[in-house]
C-alpha cells in the first residue's frame, strides 16, 4: 500500500472560519516529572494528570491548581479516561494494571477496583460511549482485552452509599503479533479500531455478544494512532509526513484507503500515549506526530462526501536526542487543548479560537 499518494483534489463547496488553539500564557502548571497522560472532565473544571506512578487531580479555574493526588500504581501512569455518565475516571499503568478510581473517595484517596489480566505495559484504552459498559484496552502484551460491566453492589462513603460496578474480562484478541499502538471505537459502541507495530489495522465488530474481526489492513509503515471520523470514516496516523483517511465501501463491505492528507511531524522521532482525537462537536482531528500537533478541520455534506484541511500546527521545541515527548489531550467540546512537553515541562493549556 503506497502511503505517500498525492492528496485528493480539496472540494471548493465546504467553508468555514479559519480557527487555531491560542496558548493561554497566564494559565501553566510546571512539573518537572513526566506527564504521560491527561484528561479533562467533561464540565471542563478538573484535570487529571498522570506525575510518574501518581494521579494529580488539578481544579482549572482561573489558572491551574492542585487539589489530591492519588498513587496507587507500581509504574508510569500512561493512560487516563473519564467516564461520562457516572463520577469514576480509569487509569492504565507500564505496571499492566487498569485501575477504576472514583471522584467521591478521593479525599482518601482510595479506589474502586483493579483489572488485572495483562502481562505488560498497558498502551490505550477506551470507554464504550453512551452506555459506559464496556472498556477496552490495548497492551504490549499484543491483546486486546474487553472488559464488560456484570453487576452493581453498594459502596459506602462519608456515611452515604453509591452504586459500585463489578467489572470481568470477557473476552482477548490475539491477533497483533507485536504491541499494541491504538484503539479508537465509533459512537454506536459496536466497531473497534486498532493499529499494531506488526504494520497491521483491525476492524472489529460486536455480533451479539462477541467482538469479531471483519477486516485486516496491511500498512506499510506503522503508526501509534487510529481514529473514527464516523461509522463510514477513520484516520490512521502513521510514522510519516501523512495522514491517511479509510472510509467504508458499502459494495465490498470493508474499509479502504482513499485520501492523504499532508501534516508535519514525520521526519522527528516519535512516541505513543498521546492519542488521535476526534472532536465531534467541532468536526476537529487532532494528531500529534513528531514534535508537531496537527490541526485538522473536517465538513461533511454526507458521511461520505467530506472535506479535511490542515488549519494549524503547533510546533514543539526538541532535545537532539530524542524529539516526541508531547502527551496531550483534548476537552469534550473541543474548547480547550491540553500538552505537556519534555522541554518546557509544563501544562499549557491552549484555547480554540475562529477568525471571522
Amino acid at each position: 500500500m503506497d502511503l505517500k499518494q498525492q492528496p485528493q483534489e480539496q472540494k471548493s463547496e465546504f467553508h468555514s472560519n479559519p480557527l487555531t488553539y491560542e496558548l493561554l500564557p497566564n494559565i501553566q502548571y510546571y512539573q518537572h516529572e513526566y506527564c504521560c497522560a491527561l484528561a479533562m472532565k467533561e464540565s471542563n473544571n478538573i484535570l487529571l494528570a498522570g506525575q510518574d506512578n501518581k494521579i494529580k487531580v488539578i481544579q482549572f479555574k482561573n489558572g491551574l491548581k492542585l487539589v489530591n493526588c492519588a498513587q496507587k500504581h507500581q509504574n508510569i501512569v500512561v493512560t487516563l479516561n473519564i467516564f461520562q455518565n457516572r463520577y469514576q475516571f480509569i487509569s492504565g499503568s507500564n505496571d499492566s494494571q487498569i485501575i477504576i478510581w472514583s471522584f467521591h473517595l478521593m479525599s482518601s484517596p482510595k479506589y474502586l477496583t483493579k483489572l488485572k489480566g495483562h502481562q505488560d505495559w498497558i498502551k490505550c484504552l477506551v470507554i464504550r460511549p453512551k452506555s459506559e459498559d464496556l472498556i477496552i484496552s490495548g497492551s504490549y502484551d499484543k491483546t486486546i482485552k474487553f472488559w464488560k460491566q456484570t453487576s452493581y453492589f453498594l459502596t459506602q462513603s462519608q456515611n452515604s452509599y453509591f452504586k459500585q460496578q463489578s467489572w470481568v474480562c470477557s473476552q482477548t484478541i490475539t491477533q497483533h503479533k507485536k504491541q499494541i499502538e491504538g484503539l479508537s471505537i465509533n459512537q454506536e459502541g459496536n466497531k473497534l479500531i486498532t493499529c499494531g507495530a506488526d504494520h497491521l489495522i483491525l476492524i472489529i465488530e460486536e455480533i451479539e455478544t462477541q467482538w469479531q474481526i471483519k477486516q485486516k489492513i496491511e500498512v506499510q509503515e506503522f503508526g501509534y494512532r487510529i481514529s473514527f471520523i464516523n461509522n463510514d470514516l477513520f484516520a490512521f496516523q502513521p510514522r510519516n509526513n501523512y495522514l491517511c483517511l479509510f472510509s467504508f465501501n458499502p459494495n465490498t463491505g470493508l474499509y479502504q484507503q482513499n485520501q492523504d492528507i499532508q501534516v508535519q511531524g514525520g521526519e522527528k522521532n516519535c512516541d505513543g500515549l498521546f492519542p488521535l482525537l476526534y472532536l465531534q462537536k467541532q468536526q476537529i482531528l487532532i494528531s500529534k506526530n513528531g514534535i508537531n500537533v496537527n490541526v485538522l478541520k473536517f465538513g461533511f455534506i454526507n458521511s461520505n462526501d467530506y472535506y479535511c484541511k490542515l488549519e494549524q500546527v503547533i510546533g514543539f521545541r526538541f532535545l537532539s536526542s530524542w524529539g516526541g515527548l508531547i502527551y496531550g489531550t483534548a476537552s469534550h467540546d473541543g474548547k480547550y487543548l491540553i500538552t505537556w512537553d519534555q522541554i518546557s515541562k509544563e501544562i499549557q493549556i491552549r484555547q480554540l479560537r475562529f477568525e471571522k
